[in-house]
């Protein structure tokens, strides 16, 4: 009898063994991966005379190669190879159109955001996906202003420190997190829990759930909650809400397969134009990334 419930007792265990798994990158020198990013996010704006909705929507194309590697981090470079934005308002019709790979001789917006395409963004990237630095963004946001045109010093100084609150390397080092950094510091199970967080505009504390294990694939589950604050002179946004993203990774690799990130949060913005006034505010967003060759 004690012989078998001893066999019993040492099945279950190692059932419970084989069970957990360590997720996160396994990746070589020279991998490359290129990811198409969808983005759609509408912000509204509570205003005195009606609500005023501003639309944004992003396409992209991005290729990650792995440059280096040490025993806990990786060495990665990205560089944008597509990239179209158009930006409208409910009151005033199109605020932006922005065709990157093609712009027109008279589109000083477009040649902005083409200086932006093939410039290498270089990032130092742990196992578990946490971005810990970005090299290359100032560098870039130089370019874009050198690419704009403008000779008036002020008003260079004023388009880098916009430019820099998305393209600086900070600002970069955040972005990329949204995409990479979901991975736990210990073994898992399916069903089981585990936390990170990150800072920056969009600062937000996620909760993941691995729900499902395959051999070539794995399914991860994240709910957040996350705050926005955005500190452009004209119209300060200060938001919060939850976050819900589905993922797809492979196994092999860790790199993502497909990622579906929905937000919804709401505050209040200050537009320059009514004072002192709060506005009630809120942004619905939602990001696809998919891999599209690896």
């Amino acid at each position: 009898m004690i012989r078998s419930v001893s066999i019993c007792l040492l099945l279950c265990l190692a059932s419970l063994g084989f069970g957990q798994t360590t997720l996160r990158y396994s990746l070589e020198k020279g991998d490359e991966f290129i990811i198409r990013q969808e983005a759609r996010q509408q912000i509204v704006q509570e205003m005195p005379q009606g609500p005023h909705v501003v639309t944004n929507t992003m396409e992209s194309v991005m290729k990650f190669t792995v440059t280096g590697m040490q025993q806990d981090h990786y060495q990665i470079t990205v560089t944008f190879k597509e990239l179209n934005i158009a930006l409208s308002s409910n009151l005033q019709g199109s605020l932006l159109e922005v065709n990157a790979g093609n712009p027109a001789e008279d589109d000083q917006d477009s040649k902005v955001f083409h200086s932006l395409l093939e410039s290498p963004i270089k990032i130092l990237m742990s196992r578990n996906g946490n971005v810990l630095e970005v090299s290359g963004g100032d560098a870039l946001t130089q370019k874009m202003v050198d690419a704009s045109g403008l000779e008036d010093e002020y008003s260079r100084m004023l388009m880098q420190a916009s430019l820099e609150r998305d393209f600086g390397s900070q600002a970069l080092a955040n972005s990329f997190k949204q995409l990479t950094y979901f991975y736990p510091d210990h073994e898992v199970k399916v069903g089981d829990h585990w936390s990170n967080q990150y800072q920056g505009k969009l600062s937000a504390r996620n909760d993941w759930t691995l729900e499902e294990l395959q051999p070539s694939k794995a399914t991860i589950l994240g709910k957040a909650r996350i705050k926005i604050k955005i500190d452009q002179p004209d119209s300060p946004i200060e938001l919060e809400g939850l976050q819900h993203t589905r993922l797809v990774t492979l196994r092999e690799s860790g790199f993502v397969r497909s990622m579906n990130v929905e937000s919804n949060s709401k505050g209040y913005s200050s537009p320059m134009a009514l004072g002192e006034v709060a506005v009630p505010t809120s942004i619905k967003s939602t990001i696809t990334y998919t891999l599209i060759q690896d």
